[in-house]
């Protein structure tokens, strides 16, 4: 018999900056401009990688787009499944 098993995770940290710069209407190369932040960068920021900037980063992005550091970024609980095998 096989049970799923639910495991409550580390917490992962889910990037807004995509949702801020289309809500604003603000491109990547603006983006760049007003942050003086490198395209690369921010499309980093954008994704899974933004646990990766620097606070100072992100400093410049929420300055640029007008908002507060923690709105570039929600917590979020990672649930992980596992498979276990019992005998009964």
């Amino acid at each position: 018999i096989y049970w799923c098993k639910f495991f409550g995770g580390a917490p992962m940290i889910v990037s807004n900056i995509s949702k801020i710069m289309d809500k604003k209407k603000i491109s990547y190369r603006r983006l760049t401009e007003l942050s003086g932040v490198a395209g690369q960068t921010i499309y980093r920021a954008r994704g899974a990688f933004i646990y990766e900037c620097r606070l100072s980063t992100l400093d410049a992005l929420a300055k640029a787009l007008g908002v507060e550091l923690k709105a570039l970024f929600d917590e979020v609980q990672n649930e992980m499944v596992g498979v276990e095998k019992r005998e009964e």
